[in-house]
């Protein structure tokens, strides 16, 4: 009993010492040093700090409660239904991508991997990416980077080689079958003449996948006339018939991609051969 009677005067000294106000501040004292607006008093034991009660209201019942702190209140989110869901954008890589598959794909003989857009091109050219540059910004308006370029050539280079599909691509001349053939005119749009057995004609459809140097030029127009070729070799040239039909067999004969050309030979004087070859 002693003890505890002991505990509490010393808590209530406590209390009583550091409950009342603190005395005046004498400025006239030489050691006077000036205090801070203590609202409340110091605690000596930090463990159980002293906390003044709230004021009670006169009225229990008329006292309101305080409102939420800001970040307490509930909010809430209105979700946009999933009809209104907007789909990820496609990247140009994989739109460039499907507009060069409509392209032809083979393989050259010497197992090179080339694409038809619309001429026979190989796949790691210049001609091939400006030709997907161009596509890009036609189509979409806009200029892909060298990684877009990169993946869709890396794409088709496989697909061509699983596919494993072999073609010639012909240089000026190809030979379809055995009675027809098809010069490429070198023009812009693509023009050829389709040569059969019956005549020729003037066409924009390619039956076999001619590929372009940048030496070859552009062809001149096809005319018709009723003269045979020989008939116009030998007017041209001012020959005899005999000669004008073997230039014109050497003619046609070099012009064949399947064959080696033949060996034209000129006769008489080196003067008339010059003259002759300067015709």
């Amino acid at each position: 009993m002693l003890f505890i009677f002991n505990q509490m005067a010393f808590s209530y000294a406590g209390r009583r010492r550091f409950d009342t106000a603190p005395p005046p501040e004498n400025p006239n004292n030489p050691n006077h040093i000036p205090r801070k607006n203590i609202s409340t008093p110091r605690n000596p034991n930090p463990i159980n700090p002293i906390r003044p009660f709230p004021p009670s209201p006169k009225n229990p019942s008329s006292a309101q409660p305080k409102p939420a702190h800001p970040q307490n209140r509930i909010r809430i989110y209105k979700v946009p239904p999933t009809s209104h869901k907007q789909t990820p954008e496609i990247p140009i890589s994989i739109r460039l991508l499907e507009i060069a598959q409509r392209a032809p794909l083979f393989l050259s003989p010497d197992n090179q991997p080339y694409v038809a857009c619309p001429l026979a091109t190989p796949l790691y050219s210049e001609q091939f990416f400006s030709w997907l540059i161009h596509q890009a910004e036609k189509h979409f308006g806009a200029f892909p980077s060298s990684h877009q370029v990169a993946y869709v050539v890396r794409t088709l280079n496989a697909q061509a080689y699983a596919a494993a599909y072999v073609a010639q691509p012909h240089r000026r001349i190809a030979k379809l079958t055995h009675q027809q053939y098809q010069i490429d005119m070198g023009t812009p749009d693509h023009q050829v003449i389709n040569i059969t057995g019956k005549g020729w004609e003037l066409s924009q459809h390619f039956d076999a996948f001619f590929e372009r140097l940048p030496s070859n030029q552009d062809l001149p127009a096809p005319e018709r006339t009723k003269l045979m070729l020989f008939e116009c070799l030998e007017k041209v040239f001012k020959i005899t018939p005999e000669s004008a039909r073997k230039l014109a067999i050497w003619l046609t004969q070099a012009m064949l991609p399947d064959q080696k050309p033949p060996i034209l030979v000129v006769t008489g004087t080196a003067r008339e051969a010059a003259i002759e070859k300067l015709r």
